[in-house]
């Protein structure tokens, strides 16, 4: 058992800070986050990071440098003590001359996000712990373009933790707002609502959505109040507020997703699932689990080629190549990043981006915020159905049919302790061999860990977690055997069983 954690220096992981209530996550160690956060927001160093020298007016996404009186915006989930937390952070940030608003109701992260930057906000604070099991709780800061912030800006805001706080003489105002209602109107505008609701109504085709007990309750129905015929089409899981989530983490994985899975094939239906604070997805049809990269392929395949948007179609390392695959048929430029969504986010704000996406199912959008937003990703999957008249196994079958089929799976390696990982990792890195099962290493790729392509299209990849004593080991592969063969090769080369 951990004690003393306060002492420790505190690092912001793939996307912000999050670690168990009580040892890790104290009420002193968010209160040191926070000034952190309020140094940043009033430092100098602040205006000379290189971002705030881009100005590109070409790109979707225009950073523009938002001075601390612009305020910022709080949101939180429904984790134990979030609510708690969001309030001592409001209340720091008051104390130290910064004006907040803090979500009157629990709330999700997109809409956190977008208040950012519907009130053009200095940032945002989004308490959390996303997926994480229900004893973790943690931080999400929200930079002024509503998205990531980027490893410079928490690299800077790390360095700040620990500085006297700046005094300006003045106690900001805290405001109560609903956050809900401006980001449920602007996704509504995204999609085609009619469209979908007379498919839906047309067809006889139930949506079932579950929550996972997380902060989107109730999103998926509100959008659709004005159109009540296709209430009876929609179906609504685990609605109710619980901390503890049922027992297990809100982490849209099939272990997870039981009672969606029955509920599916009870009803013949589609079902999307979204995790505790709604920036990832994945689902279930009638033929089985919806992954996160059948997601990010099909919302590729929709959006290059049914509505005619261009961008580059960007993909974490770890993420399956199905996304590449249909993006060169559509002849789209593909982009690799380390794990992460703010790498994603960068490219958001830099270049011009039709769709970026991560293996854990967030996924983001041109011409919405350049944030992970698992509602719309769900609502545009439908709109894609109603504009073909087919269901999402059916044009899953297309998909395949012009890219063939791949499989992607991941297994987390736990050890004793550090230095057990890195012996392991190392022997890896020491063992890499010309061939694997007769087939040539073509590419050594170093960006996140070390990944292994392979002639035939199939990789490795092994990647040390910034938060356990894990190493995650991904391979994707033609077939179940040969992935299987792979994963287990990617284990012996590491010395472990």
């Amino acid at each position: 058992m951990r004690y003393g954690f306060q002492d420790k220096p505190i690092k912001f992981g793939t996307d912000g800070w999050r670690g168990i209530i009580s040892f890790d996550l104290t009420a002193d160690n968010l209160v040191r986050i926070t000034q952190g956060i309020a140094n940043y927001l009033f430092s100098e160093e602040r205006k000379n990071l290189e971002p705030y020298k881009w100005r590109k007016e070409n790109y979707t996404y225009k950073l523009e440098y938002r001075p601390p009186e612009a305020g910022v915006v709080i949101g939180y989930d429904a984790r134990f003590l979030s609510e708690r937390y969001a309030e001592l952070v409001g209340e720091v940030l008051s104390e130290l001359g910064i004006d907040v608003t803090i979500s009157d109701r629990m709330t999700t992260t997109p809409a956190t996000s977008f208040l950012v930057v519907h009130k053009k906000a200095a940032a945002g604070i989004m308490i959390t712990a996303s997926h994480n099991p229900p004893e973790y709780n943690g931080v999400k800061i929200k930079a002024e373009y509503g998205g990531s912030a980027l490893p410079e800006m928490t690299a800077l805001i790390e360095k700040m933790i620990n500085r006297p706080p700046k005094e300006i003489g003045r106690k900001g105002e805290i405001r109560r707002e609903n956050f809900e209602e401006p980001y449920l109107k602007a996704v509504s505008k995204k999609v085609d609502l009619e469209r979908i609701a007379h498919f839906l109504t047309t067809n006889g085709i139930t949506v079932i959505v579950d929550y996972m007990y997380g902060s989107a309750v109730g999103q998926f129905k509100k959008l659709f109040k004005d159109l009540p015929k296709v209430e009876r089409h929609i179906i609504e899981l685990h609605t109710e507020r619980n901390p503890l989530f049922g027992g297990n983490p809100p982490e849209p994985i099939p272990r997870n997703l039981v009672d969606l899975e029955r509920e599916v094939k009870a009803r013949n239906a589609v079902g999307f699932a979204f995790d505790g604070d709604a920036d990832r997805i994945a689902g279930y049809t009638p033929s089985g689990f919806l992954t996160p990269h059948d997601i990010l392929a099909l919302l590729v395949w929709y959006l290059g080629k049914y509505k005619g948007l261009d961008g580059k179609v960007v993909r974490t390392v770890s993420t399956s190549t199905k996304a590449a695959r249909i993006a060169r048929l559509l002849d789209l430029e593909t982009v690799e990043t380390p794990v992460g969504f703010k790498h994603i986010c960068r490219l958001f704000i830099t270049d011009n981006v039709l769709v970026g996406g991560e293996e854990s199912g967030g996924i983001g959008i041109k011409g919405h915020i350049p944030e992970r937003d698992s509602l719309l990703n769900s609502l545009l999957l439908l709109e894609f159905m109603a504009v073909t008249g087919k269901t999402l196994d059916q044009l899953l079958d297309e998909l395949y049919e012009q890219i063939g089929y791949t499989h992607t799976r991941r297994i987390d390696i736990r050890f004793e302790d550090e230095e057990a990982r890195e012996r392991a990792f190392e022997k890896f890195l020491n063992s890499i061999p010309a061939e694997i099962l007769d087939l040539k290493v073509r590419n050594v790729d170093r960006k996140d860990g070390v990944k292994l392509e392979l002639s035939d299209g199939s990789w490795i990849l092994v990647r040390k977690s910034g938060t356990e004593p894990l190493i995650r080991l991904y391979a994707e592969a033609p077939s179940i055997e040969l992935l299987e063969k792979l994963l287990a090769e990617g284990k012996r080369l590491m010395g472990v069983s």
